[in-house]
């Protein structure tokens, strides 16, 4: 199930700009390979110039634990904690049912986390769904369409192997 989170916050008086700064970093340390980030985006009021929000959508709940028990994202936290108006923090928490813009992410599934550990060689994913008992036999590569059309195909036309082009 994917998650969307809405954060507000004000920052305290003469720290907008350190707030700005601070929140715009967290999209090149979420782009470096926090998995699961489906949107991140840093919102500026139009009429509070202390007032900013953030809006988050991550593909799973495991998603967000792995990127808030890091390191860096407690780091920012302490960081950002005297910065902000703590009565201002104003938290949503909700699972997007319909979004314009991009996908909504499917219900997690054991193929999507397997395709998903592969595309992004997370070994403790891998190790998280492997099981010794399970014999899957994949392509590594379907046929392209183009390839398939030239050249001669070697079965009978009564063969039951479906034909992927």
């Amino acid at each position: 199930m994917a998650v969307t989170y809405f954060v507000r916050m004000r920052a305290q008086e003469g720290r907008e700009e350190a707030v700005r700064e601070l929140l715009l970093s967290n999209v090149p340390r979420i782009d470096a390979g926090e998995r699961g980030n489906v949107v991140f985006a840093v919102h500026a009021s139009n009429q509070d110039p202390r007032e900013f929000w953030l809006y988050e959508t991550w593909t799973d709940p495991d998603a967000v634990e792995a990127h808030e028990s890091g390191p860096a994202f407690t780091a920012y936290k302490d960081e950002l904690r005297p910065l902000v108006d703590p009565d201002s923090l104003v938290f949503g928490d909700a699972e997007p049912l319909a979004v314009r813009g991009y996908a909504v992410p499917e219900h997690d599934t054991l193929a999507r986390r397997f395709v998903r550990a592969l595309g992004t060689n997370d070994g403790a994913l891998l190790d998280a769904i492997y099981d010794p008992d399970v014999v899957l036999y994949t392509p590594l590569a379907w046929p392209s369409a183009a390839a398939t059309r030239s050249r001669p195909s070697s079965r009978s036309s009564t063969s039951p192997t479906p034909d992927y082009a």
